[in-house]
């Protein structure tokens, strides 16, 4: 039955028996009806509010552990200056405390406690007057701290930051959240309107009669954080219907008994004709609140002309309660979209992380790991990998021999952090430094010998042309200083031979030219990253073999791709270094070109020469061993310039293969 039938019922009824039908409509419809749809309406605010600060809380949590962090990370970096430790060891407190208020001036940090050798305890700024000093949420004499310090050589620094207003201003995640601090002590609301006078009932706090739907997070010392989800909004429009509903009630149920009083005949026809309008725009109301309890927000009542309408201001409330919610709910799934967006994002990066990562929990469960993570877990246990901290293994990743080391961070909560590191790369590239450094030795050690023995056979080769000179017409003489100039060249040209060969002797084997190189971008990774680089490796062929020492195929591509470094990396513009393996008619053609200035036409007759630098620090024969490599292995080196790069052109013949 609709609405309006059974408002002609009850008029009718209304009629004959006016005593009962008015207690009616006052117990069923004020009372029995509305409240449905209220109570139904506010079980749906309250989920919803729930849902909220459940997902409001892991990011306010992060926030707050964000703050530590940085609490803690000021205080490393006033103990990383070695001023600090000495002037607390050498008791210069007037000198460190002067130095100290420097730093706090311009810090958004309120106050900083040293203690020395824990004995000697010195504060500065508003830190809290606390005996028992320990890290996180603190109630002071005044205030709420958030506290965490670092110690290093006998020496500990704590900072400290308030958690008044502003700071939880600074929380605000959203229009529709409200933070509030709770301890034996104080209490600091992010919004004083909402919290003047409270109580908490279960998962509510209770405000000038508002319920708001909360989270409430025991953290240590009696001290709660209290998520709350503002619907006083919500409410007071609630109120303000039912208020409208129950006067315009109130006045339908006097006007029927003046009509039953004046015009009991004429009452149904008022009601079906007269009164026809308003009652369809109530019944409309009605059902426009039970669409928005069950969740439809897009709802907008639309009556027709409500000049007159005595429900007009029902339906406006009805209609701006809708839109509100709409809003709101819009608002809500775009921060829970971002908020989605960035745990996508921060699960991206701790996947592909170079660095293994595992994290357990307080209970020693593994919450977080990555790939890499894993397999070093799967390969060393459980167990070694909690008690391991600063220790490095050798292990088989892959069927790859890792080396890597085990780092360990523990939280206060008693959770800890795992941080797996990859050192093999680093181990190779200090070797090929080292590597590097010895061949540079040994080119340096030939020129030196060259040029010791050299200086006695020129001197030899100047006195047998004089002896020649002198006994021009003695043949036999002539004869045997011919014989030991000869001798003399031939001498000379082992010399150069051995002087220019700078490469290190080992065996060779089939090498994949791509993995070498490879390894190589791997070893520069972070010259890359920190120049900001951006490197093209484009390969015609995923295994291009040859033989050779992998050594010296390690130099020659460390200089050329080093080189090539260099000339981009002080550019303002983009940086770009390209790299293209191919082969093509039994031939291996590498080419590794950069974007720089180029090399100037003055030089280009000189690059492949030793020793010949254009760097203010070079030694003059990078290039020099490239060139001696490549001629070692049957190839060939040319390279192309112009003011809007450098390529150099590496080919080797097939003999090679």
């Amino acid at each position: 039955m609709s609405l309006k039938k059974r408002f002609v019922f009850i008029i009718f009824i209304f009629a004959i028996f006016p005593i009962i039908t008015t207690m009616f409509n006052k117990i069923y419809i004020t009372n029995v009806l509305f409240k449905e749809l209220t109570g139904y309406t506010s079980s749906t605010i309250n989920d919803f509010g729930f849902e909220t600060v459940s997902k409001i809380y892991p990011t306010t949590m992060n926030v707050l552990y964000e703050q530590k962090n940085l609490l803690k990370n000021f205080s490393k970096k006033i103990l990383e200056n070695q001023r600090v430790i000495d002037y607390a060891k050498f008791g210069l407190l007037n000198t460190l405390k002067i130095y100290i208020s420097e730093l706090l001036n311009s810090s958004n940090v309120d106050g900083i406690r040293i203690i020395i050798k824990n004995k000697k305890k010195i504060d500065i700024g508003d830190f809290p007057a606390i005996q028992n000093l320990k890290e996180g949420i603190i109630e002071g004499e005044k205030n709420f701290y958030i506290i965490s310090g670092y110690v290093k050589d006998e020496v500990s620094i704590y900072a400290s930051r308030k958690m008044d207003r502003l700071f939880l201003d600074s929380l605000n995640l959203s229009s529709i959240a409200i933070i509030s601090i709770v301890g034996k002590k104080h209490k600091i609301f992010q919004n004083e309107k909402f919290y003047k006078d409270f109580k908490l009932d279960g998962d509510f706090v209770i405000s000038n009669r508002i319920k708001y739907p909360s989270k409430i997070i025991n953290m240590p010392d009696d001290i709660n954080l209290i998520l709350s989800f503002d619907i006083s909004q919500l409410s007071n429009i609630q109120n303000k219907i039912k208020d409208i509903f129950f006067e315009n009630i109130s006045s339908n149920l006097n006007m029927s008994l003046l009509i039953w009083l004046f015009l009991s005949p004429l009452l149904i026809y008022f009601a079906l004709f007269y009164f026809g309008k308003d009652i369809n725009t109530l019944e409309l109301s009605i059902k426009g609140i039970s669409d928005i309890a069950r969740g439809n927000f897009n709802i907008k009542i639309d009556s027709g002309n409500l000049e007159n309408n005595r429900y007009k201001e029902l339906v406006e409330s009805i209609n701006l309660l809708s839109s509100n919610l709409r809003d709101m709910k819009e608002e809500i799934e775009k921060n829970i979209e971002n908020l989605e967006d960035e745990r996508n994002t921060l699960k991206y990066l701790v996947e592909n992380l170079y660095e293994g990562i595992i994290f357990f929990d307080i209970d020693g469960s593994i919450k977080v790991k990555n790939d890499f993570g894993g397999e070093v877990l799967k390969e060393l246990g459980e167990e070694n990998v909690k008690a391991s901290n600063n220790r490095i293994y050798s292990i088989n990743i892959k069927n790859s021999q890792k080396l890597i080391e085990v780092t360990r961070e523990l939280f206060t909560n008693g959770s800890f952090l795992v941080l797996i590191r990859d050192i093999s790369l680093e181990k190779e590239m200090n070797d090929l430094y080292s590597l590097n450094e010895r061949l540079i030795e040994k080119e340096k050690f030939g020129r030196i010998a060259a040029h010791e023995i050299r200086n006695p056979l020129n001197s030899m080769y100047l006195n047998l042309q004089y002896l020649k000179m002198e006994f021009e017409d003695n043949k036999k003489i002539e004869s045997i200083a011919n014989l030991i100039i000869e001798q003399i060249k031939t001498i000379d040209s082992i010399v150069s031979e051995l002087s220019s060969k700078a490469i290190l002797e080992s065996n060779e084997k089939k090498v994949n030219i791509n993995n070498v190189i490879s390894q190589i971008l791997n070893l520069l990774k972070y010259r890359f990253l920190e120049n900001s680089i951006e490197v093209e490796f484009e390969k015609s062929h995923e295994y291009i073999l040859m033989n050779a020492n992998p050594q010296r195929l390690n130099q020659l591509f460390y200089n050329i791709i080093n080189n090539a470094i260099e000339a981009v990396e002080n550019k303002k513009s983009e940086k770009k270094i390209f790299i293209n393996v191919s082969k093509e008619n039994n031939k291996i053609k590498i080419v590794i070109g950069d974007n720089g200035e180029g090399i100037p036409e003055e030089y280009k007759n000189n690059v492949f020469k030793k020793p010949f630098t254009t760097k203010k620090y070079g030694n003059g024969i990078g290039l020099f061993i490239v060139h001696s490599i490549v001629k070692e292995l049957n190839g060939d080196i040319k390279f192309e310039t112009s003011n809007t790069g450098t390529s150099f052109i590496i080919e080797f013949k097939s003999e090679v293969m």
